[in-house]
């Protein structure tokens, strides 16, 4: 037990912790209130019933830059099981696993920490999480929104988060996402983990010349983004080119990436869409924002003309037998409402495509505030 004491700078290899009782971990079994646990790694195994980590079993305020590598399990019903902290009530932050986290019983197990009653901040996992319940990459049980910019290898865990409250994966954007082995390896992570802090934690080794590391550690290996057209590139070396550079067709789409839109005029106060890229680029900016435009669900459009999307959708009412080449619609206003004025000025929207279990679908997900003026449109 830690109480009002700061352990730090303590590194454990090749150990074997196994005992029946609860509040087992790697470093310290509770971590009490004002006590912190800082820059500390473990490796080995740890076997216990309940609150069980690879660092600690049970913290009550600060469990910071430490990262576990191993095989950690608890096997009693309803414990707490977690790759770095069993369970947590508090703050872990800048903290990852490796290792691989598992339970033969019903309990909230997850790569980071089992149960989260606190909050958990710029970390990662890329350790496999099993379970007959509902395992998390990240987190067993947690609300999505105590979580914030973490990362999960693809394939770790069925999800990011075992329970929680949220619709679709959208939801989830800066605070849960999936990330692929070429995305760790890449420097993608260890850019999205360093880039809003203020110290420097997070680093990799992509291209300086030092030994190649597939993931993030904690160095002074900065990692810079930049774009070589319209792709993203991540470098040791600080890039000149910091936004994308996009070819777009007649339709407002970049010929040469997935998700380039043509950004629409503002004239007088409102988005003048002319062209179906135009009408995706305005859906990102009322959802989140898009390649510098910030995030604004007050902003007003009209349609300039009509709009084609996709050909054919429908025959006689029929939908096409080969909708693989479609291109998705995402809702304006998905998952808050949009609040600005949309004026379709009597133009009409062709061969909008949604095919999924979300709610609050159309052309327009909710819409709260003055309003909009749009006709009917094919979908």
């Amino acid at each position: 037990t830690i109480i009002g004491g700061t352990v730090c700078n303590v590194h454990l290899v090749d150990v074997y912790f196994n005992s029946t009782g609860s509040q087992l971990g790697g470093i310290a079994g509770y971590i009490y209130y004002q006590g912190v646990l800082r820059n500390c790694s473990a490796e080995g195994v740890i076997i216990g019933t309940s609150d069980v980590g690879g660092i600690a079993g049970d913290n009550r305020n600060l469990v910071e830059g430490c990262g576990f590598d191993g095989y950690v399990t608890g096997s009693g019903s309803g414990s707490n099981v977690g790759g770095v902290v069993g369970y947590n009530d508090r703050t872990i932050q800048n903290c990852f696993n490796l290792g691989a986290v598992t339970t033969t019983s019903y309990a909230d197990i997850g790569g980071i920490t089992g149960y989260n009653g606190g909050s958990i901040y710029n970390c990662f996992n890329m350790g496999s999480v099993t379970s007959p319940a509902d395992p998390g990459s990240i987190a067993g049980n947690s609300d999505i929104y105590n979580l914030r910019n973490c990362y999960y290898l693809i394939g770790t865990a069925p999800d990011g988060v075992g329970t929680s409250y949220y619709e679709s994966p959208e939801d989830r954007l800066g605070y849960v996402e999936a990330k692929t082995a070429e995305q760790f390896s890449g420097g993608e992570v260890a850019y999205l983990l360093q880039v809003n802090q203020t110290e420097q934690v997070w680093g990799q080794n992509i291209d300086n010349g030092g030994e190649a590391q597939a993931w993030p550690v904690y160095s002074n290996a900065v990692v810079y983004r930049g774009y070589q057209g319209c792709t993203q590139v991540y470098s040791n070396t600080v890039q000149t080119v910091t936004e994308p550079t996009h070819s777009f067709d007649g339709n407002g789409f970049c010929t040469a990436c997935d998700r380039g839109y043509e950004p629409a005029q503002l004239v007088d106060g409102s988005y003048q869409i002319k062209n179906a890229g135009n009408l995706y680029w305005f859906a990102a900016v009322v959802k989140e924002g898009y390649e510098g435009t910030a995030r604004n669900s007050y902003a007003n459009a009209v349609l300039t003309a009509d709009i084609l999307v996709n050909e054919q959708v429908l025959t006689d009412g029929v939908l096409s037998a080969d909708c693989s080449d479609f291109r998705v619609w995402t809702p304006i206003g998905e998952n808050d409402a949009y609040r600005g004025t949309f004026d379709g000025q009597g133009h009409t929207i062709s061969g909008l495509y949604i095919s999924g279990s979300d709610t609050e679908v159309g052309l327009f997900g909710t819409v709260d505030g003055q309003g909009m003026n749009s006709r009917d449109t094919g979908t």
